[in-house]
């Protein structure tokens, strides 16, 4: 897949990653193409023209008629996760893109990728529209009706160490309430973490133009090199920093791992999840190498495998693989938002330019998509093993 630029050179990357994957270079269209194909027969467009870059993309794959992509989701999805390259050199800001998908002769499908998921792409469910609500027969004609199994969202909280049992057979009760994510996740927690524990730092200028990136990203790269304008902005961020630093709850962070769930175990009622490896987890640092901040966050995590596995009921299992079907295939990505208890000591460089931890799972929230707008599925336990 070529990658197009505009306004300066390629960098040497995208055009490396083009090369080895032998695509042509993209035809021109009024919106900006982002990528393009003449062997698959498709270009990726982004809204806005010269102006594509903000930190949530809207893209469009459009397929030619005889595309060998169309009606494949697979093949789709391969090519969506080829545009890391491209977006992660020309659009540092970008923390998510939605992708429509213009396949000739099928409805338009939506996809999503974060940048905290790796910029992944997984499937976005179509709301279904509403529609009036049918007027009931006369009593004599009714007939029961069974109600249909659903998976109920909850809250994910560490329990006792249990005695082993298959779950039980009905899907179980939503929560009451659901606490909302931290403002700050993954590297902007362990930040915060890093100048508690290092006081000089919030009034350090390179810690404040970044944490100005993150607060206010549009504002900063439109005054970045003008120092006069910068310098109210720094101001604005320094006083941000000082409050979340005195709101925070600082002997935690919470980061979100992108994860696959896998074919249902029948004889124990659940789905296996696919961690992979995770004993430990690292956020880098989002953009530009800013001095005196680490490079990476990382925490090594001390009991990772107590997160075990999704349980639920067959009924409710078939309903809920059947909600994430589409064209015949299971979308079986989830993100979990996990929150971790940093062991005391809290980050120490490594020597590497990196902050490493120490921390164990307090609790975890399974979503069903990356913006985390949504919970999925049921509950389930993060085992202590009896501690």
């Amino acid at each position: 897949m070529t990658y197009r630029k505009t306004g300066r050179a390629a960098s040497l990357a995208a055009l490396a990653a083009a090369g080895a994957l032998g695509f042509s270079a993209p035809a021109m269209a009024d919106d900006y193409v982002l990528a393009a194909s003449k062997t698959h027969k498709l270009q990726i467009l982004a809204d806005g023209g010269a102006a594509w870059c903000g930190q949530n993309l809207k893209l469009r794959m459009v397929l030619e008629a005889d595309s060998p992509d169309a009606g494949n989701q697979a093949s789709q999805l391969d090519m969506m996760n080829r545009l890391k390259t491209p977006i992660t050199t020309d659009c540092k800001t970008a923390s998510s893109a939605d992708m429509t998908v213009a396949d000739p002769g099928k409805p338009s499908a939506s996809y999503r990728a974060m940048a905290s998921g790796g910029w992944v792409f997984a499937a976005v469910a179509t709301p279904v529209a509403t529609v009036p609500t049918p007027v009931a027969p006369p009593a004599a004609m009714q007939t029961a009706v069974p109600a249909a199994a659903t998976a109920a969202p909850v809250a994910l909280q560490p329990t006792p160490a249990q005695p082993t049992s298959p779950p039980a057979a009905a899907a179980l009760a939503a929560p009451s309430k659901v606490e909302a994510l931290p403002r700050d996740m993954n590297y902007w927690g362990g930040l915060l973490r890093w100048v508690h524990d290092n006081p000089s730092l919030g009034q350090d200028d390179a810690i404040l133009r970044l944490w100005a990136f993150h607060r206010y990203p549009n504002e900063y790269n439109m005054v970045q090199n003008q120092e006069f304008k910068l310098q109210p902005l720094l101001q604005r961020a320094k006083a941000d920093l000082a409050e979340t630093l005195s709101l925070g709850n600082l002997e935690r962070v919470t980061v979100v791992v992108n994860t696959q769930f896998g074919s249902y175990d029948f004889a124990n009622q659940r789905f296996p999840l696919s961690l992979g490896n995770v004993g430990q987890v690292s956020y880098g640092e989002p953009c530009c190498g800013f001095q005196k901040a680490p490079s990476a966050f990382v925490v090594k995590l001390e009991d990772i495998d107590s997160l075990t596995g999704l349980p639920m009921a067959p009924a409710a299992a078939q309903a809920f693989t059947e909600r994430r079907t589409q064209w015949g295939s299971v979308n079986r990505s989830l993100y979990i938002a996990v929150t971790i208890k940093l062991r005391d000591g809290g980050f120490q460089s490594n020597g590497w330019n990196q902050a490493v931890a120490l921390g164990t799972v307090d609790s975890a929230i399974i979503y069903g998509d990356d913006r985390m707008a949504a919970l999925c599925c049921v509950e389930i336990t993060v085992n202590r093993g009896g501690v």
